[in-house]
């Protein structure tokens, strides 16, 4: 069972990166010794929506930052947290990240390329089918990212790890106890990828519209995205769906609609 599931999780991560899926299922089974059994009011069927798993307001990303700095002594914990819940990546293409790739005058960030753990060792390459995209850079990341530039060559790893290695999601697990810290401010069901889900959560609800938010997200189905949007808007679409539903042709009580063409009226589906 457990060589399954843990096929089943690599399998499935890729849905997630590629943007088919918004969370991985096979991880659920894979955390449930941690994480699932201390939530005595979690549905078995999971959230509903990617919106469930983001952090509720910024004052909570405030203290989830200095706790995973505070965990290991090394900013790089929470340099990583901060990237992570304002520009939506993952965090293999925060550890792709190079010096050259942020445009700070400009006020963006090119993704480019990803950095995980692969069969012998980290695997560096394009992003997952090729899509480079760019990403904004918004006010309360652009220190953070100055001090990250500061003397360094363009060329150079963005945020490598406390000893110049890559950080991973599972180094970012292990070295801060993510775990037992998100359970101390409050968030036990957060994950890392989590994070993500924050950025582009807090990003719908500011206002950015589908179309801008699928592409920084990376989706390739615009219904993923829209996952993402308040609930108020998304019943709002769901809405204007159902009724060009009744309006298409092959339904089943189009209304015949009265139409006047050279002073005579018409009716009916094709007039």
């Amino acid at each position: 069972m457990k060589h399954t599931v843990a096929v089943l999780v690599l399998v499935l991560d890729e849905g997630v990166r590629d943007g088919i899926i918004t969370r991985n299922p096979a991880k659920d089974r894979s955390r449930r010794n941690t994480v699932g059994r201390s939530l005595a009011n979690a549905s078995d069927a999971g959230p509903s929506s990617p919106r469930e798993l983001a952090l509720p307001d910024v004052p909570t990303l405030d203290r989830l930052v200095a706790k995973v700095v505070e965990a290991d002594g090394h900013q790089s914990w929470g340099d990583m947290v901060t990237i992570l819940a304002t520009t939506a990546l993952r965090i293999s293409q925060v550890s792709g990240l190079r010096v050259s790739d942020v445009e700070i005058d400009r006020g963006l960030l090119h993704v480019l390329r990803q950095t995980y753990p692969g069969r012998g060792g980290l695997v560096t390459k394009e992003t997952k089918g090729r899509r480079r995209r760019t990403v904004p850079i918004i006010d309360p990341l652009r220190s953070t990212l100055d001090r990250m530039r500061v003397g360094r060559d363009g060329l150079e790893r963005l945020l490598p790890g406390p000893r110049g290695g890559v950080i991973t999601t599972a180094t970012l697990r292990d070295a801060t106890g993510w775990d037992r810290l998100v359970r101390e401010i409050g968030q036990p069901r957060l994950v890392r990828h989590g994070l993500r889900h924050t950025a582009l959560t807090w990003m719908a609800d500011a206002g950015v519209q589908l179309h801008i938010l699928q592409r920084v997200a990376g989706h390739q189905d615009p219904a993923v995205t829209a996952l993402y949007l308040h609930p108020d808007v998304q019943a709002m679409l769901d809405a204007g769906a159902t009724f060009s539903a009744w309006w298409s042709p092959s339904a089943a009580h189009r209304p015949d609609l009265a139409v006047v063409r050279g002073g005579q009226e018409t009716s009916g589906p094709g007039a």
